[in-house]
């Protein structure tokens, strides 16, 4: 009877932990010139809207990443300029911007 009471406690616990919103989250990607791949280290400015358009700023994340063959990989949340991930990550919808060395791409 102690092992019933303590198997519905663990799982009451773990269903609790996956409803807390991440404090990382990792996001990848694939960098292109033209028709070359990037190679090399590129400054990554990510932010996260609540709209598509005209929305407004929730979350904004810088990191210098290398990107090898056009591929990078970084998290978003572990070096913010502004707002708060959590926060940002409670709206309904959530969009990304991404900047690369100072050029806002176009999705």
């Amino acid at each position: 009877m102690n092992t019933s009471k303590i198997a519905g406690l663990i799982l009451l616990t773990g269903a609790t932990a996956f409803a807390q919103v991440p404090s990382l989250i990792r996001y990848q990607g694939r960098l292109a010139d033209g028709a070359s791949l990037v190679n090399g280290d590129v400054e990554l400015v990510l932010r996260l809207y609540n709209a598509g358009a005209a929305g407004k700023l929730e979350y904004e994340d810088s990191n210098t990443v290398t990107v090898v063959d056009g591929l990078y990989a970084t998290f978003i949340g572990d070096d913010t300029l502004s707002g708060s991930l959590s926060s940002a990550l409670t709206n309904a919808a959530v969009y990304i911007e991404v900047e690369v060395d100072g050029t806002i791409l176009s999705p």
